[in-house]
């Protein structure tokens, strides 16, 4: 099972008697109190205020970023047949977004609050400088996470399904590689 949580699964098959398993963006200062070890998804929010304890901590990376990235190049598909061009472009941008901040945390790198994917892009070639081969996909999806959500932006930018079908081959190429990572 794709969401089961082995983090988790390993700590509860220590036996250990008194853990609090945390989501994240949870607040944490009830939980700090009750537990002997705390144990967190990441990235999360609430992990500042858990650093002000003594209490071992198990950060667990959470997979599930990697999946929805793929599932928003699903969604980018099915919009691209329908003809949503508009829509392609926004979901093709989220995927790689979402890519991009997978590999971060698969190296414990600190995941930046942001939604600019040349930023991003730019995190990751500090890890790996393979990632400089991305720049262009960034440049190009990352305007569109504005430009597809609001009406009043939108009207500068004409959405074709030349341009929804260039982004939908960038995310695709981007998502291939940070797997592949």
């Amino acid at each position: 099972d794709s969401n089961k949580n082995p983090v988790k699964e390993y700590v509860r098959s220590q036996k250990i008697s008194n853990i609090q398993f945390i989501p994240a963006e949870s607040p944490t200062e009830d939980h700090m109190e009750k537990a002997d070890l705390l144990v967190m998804d990441f990235p999360s929010t609430s992990l500042m205020g858990m650093l002000c304890t003594r209490k071992p901590i198990i950060l667990f990376c959470d997979p599930r970023w990697l999946k929805m990235a793929e599932e928003d190049l699903v969604w980018s598909r099915a919009s691209f047949k329908e003809g949503i061009w508009r829509g392609v472009c926004f979901t093709a941008k989220q995927s790689v977004e979402k890519a991009l901040k997978a590999f971060l945390l698969s190296k414990n790198a600190s995941l930046p609050k942001i939604h600019d994917l040349v930023a991003l892009n730019e995190e990751c070639q500090k890890l790996n400088g393979e990632f400089q081969n991305l720049a262009e996909a960034c440049n190009i999806l990352s305007p569109y996470y504005l430009s597809s959500r609001y009406p009043d932006i939108a009207e500068f930018e004409n959405y074709s399904e030349e341009l929804a079908k260039n982004a939908l081959e960038q995310a695709e190429n981007v998502f291939e590689f940070v797997k592949s990572k």
